[in-house]
């Protein structure tokens, strides 16, 4: 029986998953494991619109989206996989003074830290769009670098650079409880299922270790010549983070 240790444990296969794996593993963080109940990008990110509009109510996810536009034209070269991204621009409109007087303060403090935006006038914006209907339009703000990205590719790109510096993928696995005893947590509930048969699988009980740990460890004891393809019972152990 073989056995599989990793420092982290992620919940959930879409592109936040895969993304905090990703970068988990480039800060050398490699013994990461990635756990999903399906397959990689089955949940909310298949069907997300895939826009990347990098102005926004706050510096810090205003700065979070010029690391991601940075980042996205890079991962392909990476990777090897194209996350999708096409670098269009995009237009925030304004429909009345105070809407307009908003975008003028964001636009503000985002180019005190680098973000490109211009302050354009309707009929400026209806030159960049002529789709628009900009009778009722007072002006809007035009950031060049913003785009869309394919969310799926991106996902797929972010999990084979985890891959690649050691994170391992997990489908099929279900979390159906993580139990609580007086604020901590003291183990987690998961599910293994067949992939060809949702409803068939076997449930393993995740137990937390009793001992203060510098770091989080999961142990995975799988039945000898198990794969995810069949069903399969886990054992693990959590060390908590104090």
């Amino acid at each position: 029986m073989s056995e599989e240790r990793a420092r982290v444990v992620i919940v959930g296969g879409g592109v936040a998953g895969t993304s905090i794996a990703y970068h988990l593993t480039k800060l050398g963080w490699t013994d990461v494991v990635l756990v999903d109940r399906s397959e990689l990008t089955s949940g909310s990110t298949f069907h997300s619109a895939g826009l990347v509009a990098q102005l926004r109510n706050s510096v810090s996810h205003t700065r979070m989206m010029m690391y991601g536009v940075d980042l996205y034209p890079r991962l392909k070269e990476e990777t090897g996989v194209d996350p999708g991204w096409h670098q269009v621009g995009t237009l925030h409109l304004a429909t009345s003074a105070y809407r307009l007087e908003a975008l003028a303060r964001m636009a503000g403090w985002a180019e005190s830290f680098g973000l490109p935006i211009e302050i354009v006038s309707a009929s400026q914006a209806h030159e960049r769009f002529p789709l628009i209907e900009s009778k009722d339009v007072l002006g809007a703000a035009f950031v060049p670098t913003d785009g869309h990205v394919d969310p799926s590719g991106l996902t797929f790109a972010f999990a084979e650079g985890a891959k690649s510096r050691g994170a391992r993928m997990r489908p099929g696995v279900r979390v159906v409880e993580i139990p609580v005893d007086h604020g901590r947590v003291t183990g987690v509930v998961i599910r293994v299922r067949r992939l060809a048969n949702p409803n068939s699988g076997s449930t393993a009980t995740v137990r937390a270790g009793s001992r203060p740990c510098s770091r989080a460890a999961l142990v995975a004891s799988w039945p000898s010549g198990a794969t995810m393809q069949t069903d399969a019972f886990l054992s693990f152990e959590l060390g908590i983070i104090w």
